[in-house]
């Protein structure tokens, strides 16, 4: 779903300066360098995402993060809000980019935890107490076979993943204890 979203983020960009780049060359629309800046950024993300996902992303989100305040444009149309200061355009924001910024940093969480240092590292011990609830989630699922199916899952453990396999035996353990 993550890579279908991002894109779709592409599609709509790429839709947009198409559209634009026809509407220029046809009914004369002017279109500024920060237009052609845009179509530079997404055509060297989308050329990259080919090579490298991960450099591609942050290459899409540079571009969204200038578009947004309109640094870069992706379109002839603004569609959003500037303030204007003694006549002069100050500061901008592109609503439309804004939308597909916010899209693209849903899907993109463990970027923006990994750019901004807040990504939590586990612990060993928060690795254990994860690996025994996958254990236990297994031993639940796995209650009502018998020793038979139990030891086909230990041995052909190549087959499943870890925690099942543990499981099993554990499983295996408890049945021959209650006997």
């Amino acid at each position: 779903m993550k890579k279908n979203i991002e894109l779709s983020i592409y599609a709509v960009l790429i839709l947009s300066i198409i559209t634009s780049l026809i509407l220029h060359f046809t009914k004369n629309y002017v279109v500024d360098n920060k237009f052609y800046i845009g179509i530079a950024c997404v055509f060297i993300a989308f050329v990259i995402r080919l090579k490298s996902i991960k450099i591609s992303n942050y290459l899409l989100g540079l571009s969204l993060v200038l578009g947004t305040v309109n640094l870069i444009k992706f379109s002839h149309i603004d569609f959003g809000f500037s303030f204007t200061l003694f006549g002069i355009d100050t500061f901008g924001i592109n609503l439309i980019i804004m939308i597909l910024l916010f899209l693209f940093l849903s899907v993109n969480k463990e970027m923006i935890q990994k750019i901004s240092g807040s990504s939590h590292e586990m612990t060993e011990e928060e690795k254990n107490e994860l690996e025994e609830q996958r254990i236990k989630s297994f031993m639940e699922q796995n209650s009502n076979k018998s020793i038979a199916d139990l030891q086909e899952i230990i041995d052909n453990q190549e087959k499943y993943v870890k925690h099942l396999v543990i499981a099993s035996q554990r499983l295996i353990d408890e049945k021959k204890n209650v006997l």
